[in-house]
């Protein structure tokens, strides 16, 4: 990952932390971790939220970018396909893995 693309990532991180407090800490505001009354999201809108958070997740492209390169045989040809048909298996497991979660929350 190029290091600029870090850093960046590391300011737009910061500069939401202390968008957050400003909102908690100007008159007037309210506190992050007061209750209110929210009104329930759609199926399709958490799942939209879910996918954003995960595809923007950088630890997931940092394990990739670690971790598939060492499975990965040059010898057998085709690097880009086997990167991409381990990632699938790796996506396939977690799948499997966490699809049951939701039916087993409250």
């Amino acid at each position: 990952m190029a290091p600029w693309l870090y850093t960046a990532l590391k300011v737009a991180g910061a500069a939401y932390l202390l968008r957050l407090a400003y909102e908690t800490l100007r008159p007037g505001g309210a506190s992050v971790f007061d209750t209110r009354d929210l009104p329930r999201d759609s199926t399709a809108e958490l799942f939209r939220m879910g996918l954003v958070t995960n595809l923007l997740n950088p630890k997931a492209a940092i394990m990739y970018l670690a971790l598939i390169p060492q499975f990965v045989d040059q010898s057998a040809g085709g690097v880009v396909a086997q990167g991409f048909q381990l990632g699938a298996v790796q996506i396939a497991v977690s799948l499997a893995v966490n699809a049951p979660a939701p039916a087993t929350a409250g």
